[in-house]
């Protein structure tokens, strides 16, 4: 895909590379999160990385654009650290919130296993997929 970017030069309105990747990326990792066997997730995830290309070079010439070039690197700099921060707190949080929440909600006795046990099944693992399905989507209310 980043040949195929690098070739075209991307959509003139970057915002479209931006949303057109969120929209992909999300699509296959709600198809991760429901699958159950690795048949599912290797493609799925292979997919979800096939969009990172078109919406971080997107994002990128926003960026490039928009700011000003002698205070970009300050920027950029914050903007990292910022990303970097949140991705460790979202670490910190997603381990105890599937082994004490998500994971026993749908345990067989859980409180979630009649209305989401269908849908993700009460086995191993059913917790983590819940939660990233429900991050995924928190992540793009919030973007969006």
């Amino acid at each position: 895909m980043t040949i195929i970017i690098s070739t075209w030069g991307g959509f003139r309105r970057k915002i479209k590379g931006i949303l057109l990747g969120m929209i992909g990326a999300g699509i296959s990792k709600i198809v991760f999160g429901l699958g159950r066997t690795p048949w599912v997730w290797i493609p799925a995830q292979f997919c979800s990385s096939f969009n990172f290309p078109l919406n971080g070079s997107s994002d990128t010439a926003i960026w490039l654009a928009k700011v000003p070039p002698n205070v970009q690197g300050r920027v950029f700099a914050a903007r990292s650290l910022f990303l970097q921060i949140a991705s460790a707190v979202g670490y910190l949080i997603a381990g105890p919130l599937a082994d004490n929440v998500f994971t026993p909600a749908l345990q067989s006795e859980g409180i979630l296993v009649g209305i989401l046990g269908e849908l993700f099944g009460t086995g191993t693992g059913a917790g983590i997929a819940l939660l990233l399905l429900y991050g995924r989507s928190l992540c793009c209310w919030l973007v969006g």
